[in-house]
């Protein structure tokens, strides 16, 4: 099953155009799941070597982007790791980037702390590009609690300097934007960058 949104892009020829139609199947097809958004489970797993490590960790990856797809519905975190796996089904490298987001005037002046999102770096020619396909399937309306499902496409390969405004990874060699950089380990600033035209 997991095999199949990919014969959905196999005319694509470009890295660049195979990226963008597995953010837009992802974005128009998979749902914010709000209850599953407060019922995050941890996983833990033992292993003996690192080979081991890498192994079980992959498994749950393919698993959690299974479920993604059979359900319709994920947090970041499923919605991430679908875009990654697709991605390494079609040769794109590609990694899952978890770190804090600004989402509400209520984040002004908020530090990087606690990591409660997640999105994804994609190499193209060689050069590390953003995605988060969690927002660009819509967003979260606070005032009733409900995703409301708008499709956008803002959120691919989005400017470094605009992307850093509501994304902090929690890995700085993440951070692609100069401004950003330059005043670690500031708190973040907050701006709202949606508008009407970004959901365009």
């Amino acid at each position: 099953m997991i095999n199949w949104p990919i014969k959905l892009i196999k005319d694509f020829k470009k890295p660049e155009e195979k990226a963008r139609a597995i953010y837009a199947w992802i974005a128009m097809n998979v749902a914010y799941d709000t209850k599953g958004m407060t019922n995050t489970k941890s996983v833990s797993y033992s292993y003996r070597t690192e080979e081991e490590k890498r192994q079980k960790e992959k498994k749950m990856e393919e698993d959690m982007a299974l479920q993604t797809m059979k359900k319709k519905k994920a947090v970041c975190q499923g919605y991430s790791t679908l875009f990654k796996i697709l991605c390494e089904k079609v040769s794109l490298e590609c990694e899952v980037i978890s770190g804090t987001s600004k989402t509400t005037p209520q984040d002004i002046g908020k530090a990087p702390g606690r990591m409660d999102h997640a999105w994804n770096a994609i190499k193209i020619d060689g050069k590390w590009k953003l995605v988060d396909a969690t927002w660009g399937a819509g967003y979260l309306d606070q005032s009733t609690g409900k995703f409301k499902k708008i499709y956008s496409g803002f959120y691919f390969f989005t400017d470094p300097e605009k992307f850093a405004l509501k994304h902090y990874p929690q890995e700085t060699k993440w951070l692609f934007s100069k401004k950003q950089l330059m005043i670690l380990p500031a708190t973040l600033c907050f701006i709202e960058i949606i508008s009407k035209a970004e959901w365009s």
